[in-house]
């Protein structure tokens, strides 16, 4: 093994940068491409792009930013080689070489792993860099299905309507999981408290969904309203200060997608205890069992401000701070985080479309989450979280076919989230076809739900992935641009159809692996899947 913080091989070397966009005190690291070599790291949202190698140039840069989802100052290579950095910096393949430059305060770490593989260079910088705590987010997030209501109700989240959501699943003969109260159950941003025109008894409706099997999210943000008690009374005091300020010491004024707010600082000791204070009386007064954290992208803190700590004056600090308060509440969700790998954070990818291509990004983006070491992640809604789709008269060009898909490559994935009502599928003659695989989807995932849950609690103690890129769980067989079906566990290959016309190819690894349809193969094979029913989900199991 070899660990470097300066790399003084012939095709490596550190620098410093005296000027331009990096910073006085930028670090540079270059390294020559081996042979055959490929990378992953960096934006989980470039899932689509990885792996990087000497074949075609690349560009990508974490400063200030992390692509709406999980983000990480890391890159793994096929032959076992890791770069590290604590601090975000810029990627660049370009003419078989790797060039990179931090933002001005930290450095670059290189090694090599014993074993020189993919595996082996998650394992050697996970336990050196992010290793796995032990703990795991709430076990229902993975034995279940989530339940979203934003698809349906937006912004104008209602007791009787989520009562009614809640039943209308039970009925339909679905299992019921978590269910997730979004955005405009509260009064205002920042007033985490029922907004009771809407929500008149919120316990009577927390202790309702508790006896129908659910547990019970709410949304919620970093953001409060500037014209707020909270903002006025509580977080702008002569005592001092919980929210962020601009570069003049004045409470800063964030320009995020519903408007204009302060937000909290959450480097800050008196931010972290009122927002504390809040969810833990959402808990006690109405029985909410945990919470979905919105928001904290870095590309939000892009500009010079002040807060408690020196780290909490940078967007990545921020974003991480944020990340590591909600881990105090087995019940999470997040969308975006920094350097955050390998802790107890149920993750969700950015909101896709309704489309093949949202599907199959959905894919790649889970497995680069998986090797980044963001294992308990969801692969967004099922059939896409962009409501607007599923709205007026865009619900008439709605793929119900994609949504069908969607289900079935949720259902082998660490999660299964819902947001669109499932039977909302069946508007023409003949619709019926996309509900039974739906259902069919769910009767699936219940099968392998303990198995799901025994790779989380593993990835727990490891840290390693639950659906796992071929090249990590299978290396040397040529799988490092096989980015369409994943592993589950050493003993499972899961190879969803995601695309409009029903086929497929398959790659398996050397064994005897028998199919969803009892059908054996034996392995390495190739094999060409055509005409693949809607409601069959293609997987294959290892014959021991």
């Amino acid at each position: 093994m070899k660990f470097n913080t300066f790399a003084k091989s012939a095709h490596v070397f550190v620098a410093l940068s005296l000027f331009g966009f990096f910073g006085a005190n930028a670090a540079e690291l270059s390294m020559d491409v081996l042979q055959g070599e490929y990378w992953w790291g960096g934006h989980t949202f470039m899932g689509g792009q990885m792996p990087y190698s000497a074949d075609r140039d690349f560009k990508d840069n974490l400063i200030n930013n992390n692509s709406c989802n999980q983000t990480v100052g890391l890159l793994l290579s096929s032959k076992g080689r890791w770069i590290w950095n604590n601090e975000p910096f810029s990627i660049e393949f370009k003419g078989g070489k790797i060039a990179l430059k931090d933002n001005g305060k930290g450095e670059f770490l290189t090694g090599s792993a014993q074993d020189a593989t993919l595996r082996g260079a998650f394992r050697e910088a996970s336990a050196k860099f992010f290793p796995a705590d032990g703990k795991l987010p709430d076990e229902l997030l993975f034995t279940a299905p989530q339940w979203n209501t934003w698809v349906e109700m937006t912004y104008n989240q209602n007791q009787k309507d989520i009562l009614a959501y809640a039943e209308s699943i039970i009925k339909n003969g679905f299992e019921p999981g978590v269910i997730m109260i979004d955005d405009t159950w509260q009064h205002a941003y920042g007033v985490w408290d029922f907004n009771y025109k809407r929500f008149p008894n919120p316990k009577e409706m927390c202790d309702k969904l508790h006896k129908m099997g659910f547990k019970v999210m709410l949304w919620v943000c970093p953001y409060v309203g500037l014209d707020t008690w909270e903002i006025r009374e509580e977080l702008w005091t002569k005592e001092g200060c919980g929210c962020i300020r601009d570069a003049w010491g004045n409470l800063a004024v964030f320009h995020w997608w519903n408007g204009r707010s302060a937000c909290v600082d959450f480097s800050s000791p008196m931010g972290r205890k009122w927002f504390k204070e809040k969810l833990d009386f959402l808990q006690k007064e109405y029985g909410v069992d945990g919470f979905k954290f919105d928001a904290g992208d870095m590309s939000a803190y892009a500009f010079k401000f002040t807060a408690h700590t020196p780290e909490g004056a940078t967007a990545h600090g921020q974003s991480k701070a944020y990340g590591e308060f909600g881990m105090q509440y087995p019940l999470n969700e997040y969308r975006t985080v920094w350097q955050l790998a390998g802790r107890p954070i149920a993750q969700r990818l950015q909101d896709k479309g309704n489309g093949w291509h949202d599907m199959r990004q959905c894919v790649t983006d889970i497995l680069a989450c998986g090797v980044l070491g963001y294992s308990f992640c969801c692969p967004d809604m099922i059939g896409g979280g962009q409501w607007i789709v599923f709205h007026g008269d865009r619900a008439k060009k709605a793929n119900f076919k994609v949504v069908a898909r969607s289900a079935q490559m949720h259902a082998l994935m660490p999660m299964m989230q819902f947001s669109l009502n499932p039977w909302r599928v069946m508007t023409n003659p003949g619709d019926e076809k996309y509900l039974d695989a739906i259902v069919k989807a769910g009767k699936i995932r219940a099968k392998y739900a303990g198995k799901i849950l025994a790779l989380a609690k593993e990835s727990a103690k490891t840290g390693e992935p639950i659906a796992a890129h071929m090249e990590y769980a299978f290396p040397g067989n040529g799988f490092e641009n096989v980015k369409d079906q994943w592993a589950l566990g050493q003993d499972m290959i899961v190879a969803p159809v995601l695309s409009e016309w029903d086929k497929r190819d398959v790659v398996l690894p050397p064994g005897k692996w028998r199919d969803d349809l009892g059908v054996v193969h034996t392995g390495p094979v190739k094999l060409k899947l055509e005409n693949i029913p809607l409601d069959r989900l293609p997987y294959y199991e290892l014959v021991k």
